[in-house]
């Protein structure tokens, strides 16, 4: 059986930890449905709360949630105060999207917006990677715009990437055109605990030189 820890810390305007007046988790699984309500987690020091949960034998693959609740002064705190993890068979095969915005050709005075994610090909279920990587470089002169740079963990759920001008500016301005390509690499562990290195995804795009927009 396996156990998941699931942590929460409680943190004034200031950055000081401070204990709640109640403090709370429910768990759901990737159907959404409530599996074990206002569960009372363990205090390790003034506010940081931990909970073990063992999960189930034949757990539904997906994502599960620990949906913490904190009460101060009467009002329930609901930002940021979930935690996430996933689940998956071991013969599990899982992919990525990379999606961009905006989409199509872009120039070097754009910027532009990376949306990842993840999921498990047999049930597309959404699932979360213990290890992101991403990369950008130029395809045609290969050279490296953004070296391999690993998330800090945990992985939300929905990744986005925020890509300046300088990741779109032309390399040689010969070109009327270059092609520029994202790789993503992941890692995730399946149900047994083993870290499975999953299959990288690479996605391309184009950036106008602007110095030959308008030329015949």
């Amino acid at each position: 059986m396996l156990t998941f820890t699931s942590f929460c810390d409680v943190k004034d305007d200031d950055g000081a930890y401070f204990d709640p007046d109640s403090i709370s988790l429910s768990i759901y699984d990737p159907d959404n449905n409530l599996i074990a309500p206002n569960l009372v987690p363990y205090k390790v020091s003034t506010g940081i709360y931990i909970y073990d949960y063992e999960l189930p034998r034949d757990p539904k693959v997906g994502i599960w949630i620990f949906r913490w609740k904190v009460s101060v002064a009467g009002e329930v705190i609901t930002e940021n105060t979930d935690d996430y993890f996933s689940i998956l068979n071991p013969d599990s095969v899982c992919s990525c999207s990379i999606k961009m915005n905006p989409d199509g050709n872009l120039n070097e005075k754009t910027s532009s917006t990376v949306v990842i994610t993840f999921m498990e090909q047999a049930t597309s279920r959404a699932i979360l990677p213990e290890k992101v990587r991403y990369s950008v470089h130029d395809v045609n002169s290969g050279k490296v715009i953004i070296d391999k740079t690993e998330l800090p963990t945990p992985i939300p759920q929905k990744i986005i990437l925020e890509l300046s001008r300088d990741c779109n500016k032309i390399i040689n301005d010969a070109n009327p055109l270059e092609t520029r390509n994202i790789t993503v690499e992941y890692d995730y562990r399946d149900l047994e605990g083993n870290l499975t290195r999953g299959a990288s995804e690479e996605h391309e795009y184009s950036v106008v030189n602007l110095e030959f927009v308008g030329e015949d």
